[in-house]
Parts: structure tokens; C-alpha cells; sequence
């Protein structure tokens, strides 16, 4: 006689909340936001150069300052975090409100202000935009398991696919912007090239939002 395999919730004698695969799926879709915009701002020094005239000794030190730029607004997102209880819930309108910060500074600073002749400041000002945009999705983003499935069997399952996408989609991007575009603009990181890179990436972050907004929608509820 075959035994009856217990679920976590018979086991401990608790009743788990539990995701179904297809949200977790769309859950780690966040790797298709978060991992092609890594893949982008990785290009940031080219348009530091390109678009606005500035060393790249320069752009090293805008990147160390945003480091520091992050130990102001982690807290003060966290703290706007809390406050957010819309009809609509907190996530969908927190990850939303982020991809559009995000995706506006890039592309200002890859295309809508590149090569204006505009220089250090604007592109500083666009960078703290993009950190502040990362900033909201990434937080918001990692709330989430919590909030989908607090059954331990079910950890595993999101670790898995998470970095799978993880992995996943940054040799994808780099394959697409480096053996399929970058040969139709010469093989140069060119103005033409960084704003093909950065249209490719927004539409493909875009689709991550959304799809991770369909997987948390049953569970982003207002607080009460």
C-alpha cells in the first residue's frame, strides 16, 4: 500500500499559504527587469562619453557616489515603503511607479539627452533618476515571496527559477546586443547603438513588470 504524501501544512500542523508555479514563474520575471537593465547601465560609461563628454575617470567616481547615493534612499523608500495602500494594493503600483522612474532616466540618458551637449550635470541627475527607479523596484520586489507563500517547501522553488532568470537573462541580452546589433551599427558603440540597446531593454523590462504584477495580483491586496 502506497503511503500518502503529507504537505508541509499536515506535517507541522500549520495552514501554509502557497503560491501556484505559475505565479512563482512570473514572480522571477523580476530577472527580466532587474538583469537587462544591469545589462544596459553596464554600457553607461560609453554614454558617460558618447552623449555627454565625460571621462571615464569621471564616471567612476559618479558610480562610486551612487553607492552612497543608495544609503539615503533605501531608507527613505522604505520608509514611503510602508505608506503605500492603494485600492490597487502597494506592489503592483510600487513596481509600476519604479519601471517608469527607471525606464525615463534611461532613456534620457541614453537617448532623449545623449549627444545634446548637455554634459556632467544632466547625466548626473539621470543616473540618481535610474538609482531611484531600481531603488523602488528592487525593494518592492523583494517583499514578495514573503508575501506570495510562507511555506518552506516552496523556498527551493523560488530560489530555483529565480536564478535561473538570473542567469539566464543577462547571456541572452549580451548575445542579442553584441552578436545580433551591435555588427547592424558597425560593430561601434555608437550613439545609434546605445539607443537600439536601451529601446531593446525597456521593452524587455516592460514585460517583466507586467508579468510579475500578473503573478502577485491575487495576493496585492489593500491593508486594512
Amino acid at each position: 500500500m502506497s503511503k500518502k504524501h503529507l504537505s508541509a501544512s499536515e506535517i507541522d500542523g500549520v495552514q501554509y499559504r502557497r503560491a501556484k508555479l505559475w505565479q512563482i514563474i512570473c514572480y522571477a520575471c523580476n530577472g527580466l527587469v532587474g538583469m537587462s537593465v544591469y545589462s544596459l547601465i553596464g554600457m553607461a560609461s560609453y554614454s558617460a562619453s558618447i552623449g555627454y563628454g565625460i571621462t571615464t575617470a569621471a564616471v567612476g567616481i559618479i558610480l562610486t557616489c551612487s553607492r552612497i547615493l543608495d544609503a539615503v534612499t533605501d531608507p527613505l523608500l522604505a520608509f514611503v515603503y510602508d505608506r503605500v495602500n492603494t485600492r490597487f494594493g502597494k506592489l503592483r503600483i510600487l513596481l509600476v511607479v519604479g519601471y517608469l522612474i527607471e525606464a525615463a532616466a534611461l532613456y534620457g540618458m541614453f537617448t532623449g539627452f545623449s549627444s545634446k551637449g548637455l554634459g556632467l550635470p544632466v547625466f548626473v541627475l539621470l543616473y540618481v533618476g535610474y538609482v531611484i527607479g531600481y531603488t523602488v523596484t528592487n525593494m518592492t520586489a523583494q517583499t514578495i515571496p514573503a508575501i506570495m507563500t510562507n511555506d518552506p517547501t516552496q523556498r527551493p522553488t523560488i530560489g530555483v527559477w529565480t536564478t535561473a532568470f538570473n542567469y539566464l537573462v543577462p547571456m541572452a541580452m549580451s548575445m542579442v546586443m553584441n552578436v545580433v546589433l551591435l555588427p547592424k551599427f558597425g560593430g561601434q558603440y555608437n550613439q545609434a547603438f546605445l539607443s537600439a540597446a536601451c529601446a531593446i531593454t525597456l521593452v524587455v523590462a516592460a514585460v517583466g513588470t507586467l508579468l510579475v504584477c500578473l503573478g502577485v495580483s491575487s495576493y496585492d491586496k489593500p491593508e486594512t
